[in-house]
């Protein structure tokens, strides 16, 4: 919430395999996950018995319990999440934008980000984009 900057790096793969236990649950797969401090971005295969929401409702739940288990003054997750669907054949670049998410987050802005990627392979109408 607030992007604030709770999730230090070393927090990173621990909250990757926590993420895709809930997810696999579900029958869900997490090919790609990754974040800076202040966010997550993850690649998510569907099972077809599956709705996003549900998924994503779920996903947050039970991470910011475990979350606030392990980082003082952990507030839960923004209410808010945005999606995309992805083609199979951009899923390689998608999964390697995901990885290097601490890296691209500091050389650029969440808006310069988004951008970037709009460019690249999002094809998201720029008003869509504004950070709000």
């Amino acid at each position: 919430k607030d992007r604030l900057a709770l999730i230090p790096q070393e927090g990173d793969e621990p909250l990757e395999q926590y993420l895709r236990k809930i997810l696999h649950r579900g029958r869900n797969r997490l090919p790609a996950c990754g974040g800076g401090s202040d966010h997550r971005h993850t690649l998510i295969l569907l099972h077809p018995s599956q709705s996003l929401s549900q998924v994503v409702r779920r996903m947050k739940a039970s991470s910011s319990g475990w979350l606030r288990e392990r980082y003082d003054n952990w507030p839960g997750w923004q209410r808010d999440y945005a999606a995309f669907a992805v083609s199979r054949d951009r899923l390689p670049k998608v999964k390697g934008y995901i990885r290097d998410q601490r890296d691209h987050h500091t050389t650029r802005s969440l808006k310069a980000e988004l951008k970037w990627m709009n460019a690249d392979w999002l094809n998201v109408p720029e008003s869509n984009l504004e950070e709000r």
